[in-house]
């Protein structure tokens, strides 16, 4: 629980439901302001995003795969070439172990065709 020492109750009994509201909201109501920091361990230009060659109908195959997925359908514009930029392409066969339980992955997987047991 927060406790805030400066916020005061409004004299609510001469005011309507509304006025008490607004006063209360307006007392209340805090701003907050994030940003990324930048400096000697996080440079602004120390990040180049990969970028692998894929025609243009893979291309657009990923975004769409990446749009219907509600992690990354809020991604706009350039955000989202970004990620699929640097996405490759890899085909596994039947039998091909693609993922072992309860190792640590550090890879997304898109699924196109085919299923995965």
């Amino acid at each position: 629980m927060i406790i805030d020492d400066d916020f005061v109750l409004p004299e609510i009994e001469s005011l309507s439901v509304t006025e008490a509201l607004e006063i209360t909201e307006s007392q209340t109501s805090r701003v907050s302001i994030s940003a990324e920091v930048f400096g000697k361990y996080n440079k602004r230009s120390s990040f180049t995003p990969k970028l692998i060659e894929k025609d243009e109908q893979t291309y657009q195959r990923l975004r769409t795969r990446l749009s219907d997925h509600w992690i990354f359908n809020s991604l706009q514009g350039e955000d989202k070439d970004v990620l699929v930029k640097a996405m490759k392409e890899e085909t596994y066969g039947k039998g091909d172990i693609v993922i072992k339980q309860n190792e640590k992955g550090n890879r997304l997987f898109i699924i196109d065709k085919g299923s995965f047991r």
